[in-house]
């Protein structure tokens, strides 16, 4: 909602008949962007400045609940200087969006100064600049250097910005200040995302190393297979070598075998030379047989990290604050207790000794299939359909646990009858969006109907316990 030059000038005016003659009580960064002056007009009264690129603002609204202020060198000055200062004057400068403060400040010294804040609220280019009384520069939201056509740096005189406005002309319409502040309230509302980013930033950063270590370190592992397999034809090699019908002392740089030319070291024997390559597919034989374990670990620490990113962009400051409060995070190969809030719990229940486990929402299938479950697990779904995501945390499932895990991923799309697909955990992958997987290979199962013992079991299914 970017208003006209006119109705700006609207808003200026009402902030300057309930602001002049109040004090600043409090000052608080609710962003890197976002400030918050608490006026004495009233103990929830504020008058928000909003430095966004896009659409800068400034209005004066109540505000409840209003969050812990984010500490930066610009804050702390600002706190101090601000402190109790009394609003002399409010108003637009130079018939654009620009406004200057004007305020009379008293130091511990009790002397009185005159000091002059700008909320420029130019799109592209938004600024705070703080005077003094012969208008010299003594801090700003954003500075310049002095090769810069308009110098805002500290110690310079402030020169106001060049007007690019054409004409005050609004809408048709009358004003309406009403919607226009529930409008900026609503804005800051989204913007909790943008506070959250700022506030837990080592936090952001941690989890975002995380999943850029465990991506390369999967992409890795996969290159050293493929590596490794087109290493096992060393055996054969090894073996065409020795069955050469030839001395195995004797040394050459080159057997036939089979019409193919194997290249040899010319200064070992045949006998030293298959050696080698027995050493070679060992070697990527090796290699293959323990990518299976390397690559379940960087996936569990991968969909972990992309979890508890998820996580963040989801959740309310306060939730943040308990899960960065749980983990003393210092580097990436830290073990982190996950933030399993009761939104992620899986539902579960038990049959013959076996737990089955299911979710009803993206949210839980997700938790569900890529946090929860191990490789070795089996994973169930609805073929080629939506649904929900079952699992089985056992190895060796029975004929009977299959057809249980089915039943159930058709009871919980209200289906009686249908056919589901499953496979090992290890053949499921992450998709695109929250709750998608991707399915390398399975099998199918044909359900013809519920049975009564099953439904009823699906009916008694418990949340997982949150702690």
């Amino acid at each position: 909602m970017r208003i006209s030059l006119q109705d700006f000038s609207q808003v200026v005016d009402i902030i300057a008949k309930e602001a002049t003659g109040k004090r600043i009580r409090k000052v608080i960064f609710y962003s890197s962007r976002i400030f918050y002056l608490q006026i004495s007009s009233g103990r929830k009264r504020y008058l928000v400045i909003n430095l966004d690129n896009t659409n800068p603002s400034i209005f004066l609204g109540e505000l409840s609940n209003t969050p812990p202020t984010l500490v930066n060198p610009l804050y702390l000055f600002l706190k101090k200087e601000l402190n109790n200062a009394l609003i002399k004057k409010v108003e637009q400068q130079n018939n654009d969006r620009v406004v200057r403060i004007e305020l009379e400040i008293t130091n511990s010294a009790y002397k009185t100064f005159t000091r002059n804040l700008y909320v420029e609220l130019i799109a592209a280019r938004p600024n705070l600049i703080f005077v003094d009384e012969d208008e010299k520069i003594l801090n700003a939201f954003r500075k310049n250097t002095i090769d810069s056509p308009r110098i805002v740096a500290r110690g310079f005189k402030y020169e106001k910005p060049l007007n690019g406005a054409k004409s005050k002309n609004g809408s048709a319409e009358p004003f309406d200040h009403t919607k226009f502040i529930n409008f900026e309230l609503s804005r800051l509302n989204q913007s909790a995302m943008t506070r959250n980013q700022e506030k837990f930033v080592k936090i952001y950063k941690f989890i975002n190393t995380r999943i850029r270590t465990a991506s390369r370190k999967i992409d890795n592992i996969k290159a050293d297979v493929q590596k490794a397999e087109e290493q096992l034809i060393n055996k054969e090699y090894g073996d065409a070598v020795l069955a050469h019908p030839a001395d195995k002392k004797w040394r050459t740089d080159k057997v036939e075998a089979n019409g193919i030319i194997i290249r040899l070291d010319g200064l070992k024997t045949l006998a030293e030379n298959a050696q080698h390559f027995y050493k070679l597919y060992k070697k990527a034989k090796n290699t293959i047989a323990l990518s299976d374990k390397l690559i379940e670990k960087a996936e569990k620490e991968l969909n972990e990290s992309l979890f508890i990113k998820d996580f963040l962009s989801s959740s309310t400051e306060e939730e943040i604050e308990r899960f960065v409060a749980q983990n003393a995070l210092i580097s990436p190969r830290d073990k982190i207790r996950l933030p399993v809030t009761k939104k992620y719990a899986p539902y579960h229940l038990e049959n013959n000794g076996t737990t089955f486990y299911f979710g009803k929402t993206a949210d839980q299938n997700d938790y569900l299939s890529f946090v929860y479950a191990a490789r070795q697990h089996v994973w169930f779904h609805l073929l080629n359909q939506p649904g929900a995501h079952v699992v089985i945390k056992k190895v060796n499932p029975t004929d009977e646990d299959l057809i249980v895990a089915a039943e159930i991923a058709l009871l919980c799309s209200s289906l009686d009858r249908g056919e589901v697909m499953y496979a090992s955990k290890k053949d499921i992958s992450r998709g695109e969006s929250k709750g998608e997987a991707h399915v390398k290979k399975y099998e199918t199962i044909y359900i013809s109907f519920i049975r009564p013992a099953t439904e009823a079991l699906y009916k008694a299914a418990t949340r997982l316990e949150v702690k």
